[in-house]
């Protein structure tokens, strides 16, 4: 799960440090400036709801969650192309954080084609 975590911080806007092996910046650190605001890694995405919908769902342009008869968690989500067309990417899992983050990551996918 730690590389797609990174995937998904790399999307949202998080960036390496230049200054720092292995430290990362995250998207609303231009405000301070601060350097000691340097973190070790990312958010947990694909364990916590909390960071998916703090740092991923706003780059969206829409979420929807069913749950199955089975009571697996199923994700939609919406993003718009460069055409202004609609793509919807789907996600299954008992995990709902992970559910999420498999159904975003393949949006990102379908984004590089």
């Amino acid at each position: 799960m730690d590389e797609l975590n990174k995937k998904l911080a790399e999307w949202a806007g998080f960036k390496k440090s230049s200054l720092y092996v292995e430290q990362w910046i995250y998207p609303d650190i231009g405000e301070s400036g601060k350097l000691d605001e340097l973190f070790d890694d990312v958010p947990n995405f694909t364990d916590s709801l909390d960071a998916c919908f703090k740092w991923l769902v706003p780059k969206l342009k829409r979420v929807g969650l069913w749950t199955t008869p089975k009571g697996f968690f199923r994700w939609e989500v919406i993003s718009l192309d460069k055409d202004n067309y609609y793509n919807s990417y789907y996600a299954e899992r008992g995990n709902p954080a992970l559910a999420l983050c498999r159904a975003i990551e393949k949006l990102i996918d379908g984004e590089k084609k």
